[in-house]
């Protein structure tokens, strides 16, 4: 997908005569953390300098980046991953699907990663989670039995 203007604005207004790094926010449901995060999605602006700080809301959770070349085409890194200790990869609620005991669920997970399910509204069925786990771009659900089409789950996956 590509970068949305209308996502894009700044946090600290206070500071805008200062040298400082700028906090910047940046929201958009149709792309995720990697596309996000991918060298030259964020254009070149004036306004963006390096050391500045994004926060982003992506459609799969949630990145905090910073502005490494700020001429075009603009490289951001992960501010969480350079500093270490973890972070959260997703924090969402997903609908099950039904049909069988276990459901994957697509995104920028990795092996390793931590992932925590709670039913968040019991559907038709009574399942419950039984494990959760992360394999490279998803996470693996299972229940004690069908949860059927209308079960929501508490994912909550976190990495570091």
């Amino acid at each position: 997908m590509a970068f949305n203007e209308e996502g894009f604005y700044r946090l600290d207004t206070g500071f805008q005569q200062s040298s400082a790094p700028k906090l910047w926010g940046y929201t958009t449901s149709s792309d995720n953390s990697a596309s996000v995060e991918a060298s030259g999605y964020f254009p070149s602006k004036e306004s963006l300098n390096v050391g500045d700080v994004i926060y982003c809301k992506t459609s799969d959770g949630f990145l905090l980046t910073y502005v490494t070349s700020a001429t075009a085409p603009v490289t951001t890194g992960n501010l969480v991953e350079e500093v270490g200790g973890p972070y959260i990869v997703s924090n969402s609620i997903y609908t099950t699907t039904g049909g069988a005991t276990s459901e994957d669920v697509s995104g920028s997970f990795s092996s390793g990663d931590v992932v925590q399910a709670t039913i968040h509204t019991a559907g038709a069925s009574s399942a419950t989670p039984v494990e959760a786990y992360a394999n490279d771009g998803k996470v693996t659900l299972s229940f004690s039995a069908d949860p059927g089409a209308d079960t929501k789950v508490n994912l909550t996956v976190i990495r570091g």
